[in-house]
């Protein structure tokens, strides 16, 4: 087998961990691991796994189809997840307890994201209809499954990204979300109400002017509490509801918002900036306590992360060389339930996508995963890396 052949064959048996997700104990991370080749007419045939922080892992998923996007129940062992195992392209709920997996609700469209209540009797699914096209972060491709019409006619007016809530003992489904509004991302405001990104248009035209907004999931509707001129992305809801934290800034697709952080006093409707050095390209955030948030995102060629306080502070943080995320587009670490360490993904020179673990004080990453270990074995040449470099305008 020459050079180039070899190269191309172990670059097809790569394998993509994606969708950290700890554990209730935080024991363990659950993770979704995509093939990077699949076969015409399918999908690519992702499953779920669990890597132990103990060194041990397995599969708990085995398809038919993808399995992804795992969220564990916030008050027992049942983990749901997305797969489109029975009708292929079209992502379904579906709850994994005691070994057993089935599928849960009936939902229209393709499953985007969804999230547990807190309670764990229901879960909140943003689902797309079919027709609407995936971001670019996604392939960009449009959403088709079932037989194909010729031609394919898709109605714009009426196709729209909507929330469901799904009674997580029956199955009953309704729709919760605005019957006018598009949703492109939410998180959860307590168990009635979500924080959400809206539009009146449903194509992707619309995102590039999302509104941030307050949604009643019991009367469905809407309050629009932010407007901007520049794209947003990721609301996240403290833990106690009063602030809402987001991104905003210029982005030429869906999913690429890298900027400086705001916060959103609910009660007074007052925003505010997290800015800085470390803080001025930031793709993901989550709120550590009702005081500060965890962060990632790019720095030079690298990436950042860290922790953020309300007050502008930046308590923690480190910077490397290496991808911390589970794309080129998304800087991103996943805190453990104790706060005391996190999960991310982790690709670099020489070094395929794996997932690591770090506590905080830690300098040094600990693998969880060897998904990729073997093609690297006499393959020193992943991925060559040559810096370029030239004199531009005003002395760049």
């Amino acid at each position: 087998m020459d050079l180039l052949t070899d190269c191309v064959d172990r670059l097809q048996r790569l394998r993509s961990p994606s969708d950290l997700a700890f554990t209730r104990g935080g024991d363990a991370v659950i993770a979704t691991v995509t093939p990077e080749r699949r076969k015409a007419g399918e999908s690519y045939q992702s499953r779920l796994w669990r890597f132990g922080l103990d060194g041990s892992a397995r599969p708990l998923t085995e398809g038919p189809g993808s399995d992804s996007t795992p969220r564990l129940s916030p008050v027992d062992e049942r983990l749901a997840f997305a797969s489109d195992r029975e009708v292929s392209g079209k992502k379904a709920l579906f709850l994994l307890a005691e070994g057993r997996a089935g599928p849960i609700g009936k939902i229209p469209g393709t499953v985007e994201d969804f999230r547990w209540t807190a309670d764990g009797r229901a879960l909140i699914a943003l689902a797309a209809d079919r027709g609407l096209d995936a971001a670019a972060t996604e392939g960009a491709t449009r959403y088709a499954w079932g037989e194909e019409e010729d031609p394919a006619v898709t109605n714009p007016r009426t196709a729209r990204r909507r929330l469901y809530r799904i009674d997580a003992a029956t199955g009953a489904t309704i729709e919760a979300g605005p019957s006018d509004l598009t949703v492109w991302e939410f998180d959860l405001l307590g168990d009635d109400a979500a924080i959400a990104l809206v539009s009146a248009d449903p194509s992707e035209r619309g995102w590039y002017r999302a509104r941030l907004a307050r949604l009643d999931l019991t009367q469905r509707k809407a309050e629009i509490l932010h407007e901007s001129r520049w794209q947003l992305q990721g609301p996240a809801a403290d833990p106690a509801g009063r602030r809402v934290a987001f991104l905003e800034g210029w982005s030429s697709d869906r999913g690429l918002v890298a900027s400086a952080i705001r916060i959103l006093d609910l009660a007074f409707g007052k925003i505010s900036t997290l800015d800085g050095e470390d803080v001025s390209n930031v793709t993901a955030i989550q709120w550590r306590d009702g005081e500060s948030l965890w962060f990632a995102g790019w720095h030079h060629l690298g990436s950042v992360y860290g922790v953020i306080g309300l007050d502008g502070r930046v308590q923690w943080s480190e910077r490397e060389d290496a991808i911390i995320g589970p794309t080129s587009f998304l800087a991103q670490i996943t805190p453990a339930p104790d706060g005391t360490g996190f999960a991310a993904i982790r690709e670099a020179v020489g070094s395929p996508a794996e997932i690591v673990y770090k506590r905080l004080g830690d300098k040094s990453w600990r693998s969880l995963s060897s998904l990729n270990t073997d093609l690297m074995q006499g393959f020193e040449g992943y991925p060559e890396v040559r810096a370029i470099s030239w004199p531009g305008l005003g002395g760049l």
